[in-house]
């Protein structure tokens, strides 16, 4: 209500949705009004579907080497820094002169083909479901329109 832009994020415990937010009903209504306030046009980080899918904990497909997180001392985390069923490595992003290479040598290290059926997290984090919007756009795009629309409305 004051004009303040922001970007609401569930809560995890580690790698996992934790599902009694999940299935607080406050927490619905939570999520139906900041639903609704970003139809109003108010300004909510993200589209009203990510958001939806998001806040809700819908069912991804995590594909999160498409655009890999750096941490914030340089590190990468490979494949995924929540991973709980595959220890992953890191490489430092500064030893490599562009992303390929460090794709390469990182893909060398784990392929990450599948990786979100090897992994063994749930994860519930923003950043993947910006990523399954973009993937959501390669196979839908005219939704990408939306979706852009969205963020930065």
């Amino acid at each position: 209500d004051l004009g303040i832009g922001f970007a609401p994020v569930p809560v995890n415990r580690g790698p996992t949705v934790d599902h009694a937010l999940a299935d607080d009903p406050e927490y619905s209504a939570l999520v139906a009004r900041i639903l609704e306030r970003k139809r109003a046009g108010q300004k909510i980080a993200g589209s009203e579907r990510m958001l939806r899918r998001l806040l809700r904990s819908a069912p991804l497909v995590c594909r999160n080497t498409l655009k890999p997180h750096v941490d914030h001392d340089g590190r990468v985390f490979w494949p995924c820094k929540a991973a709980v069923d595959v220890t992953p490595v890191t490489f430092d992003v500064r030893e490599f002169d562009h992303v390929d290479a460090l794709w390469d040598r990182a893909s060398a290290a784990i392929d990450p083909t599948g990786f979100s059926d090897r992994c063994g997290a749930s994860c519930n984090w923003a950043q993947n479901y910006s990523t399954d919007a973009y993937a959501h756009g390669l196979t839908h795009p005219w939704s990408l329109l939306g979706e852009v629309r969205g963020l930065v409305a």
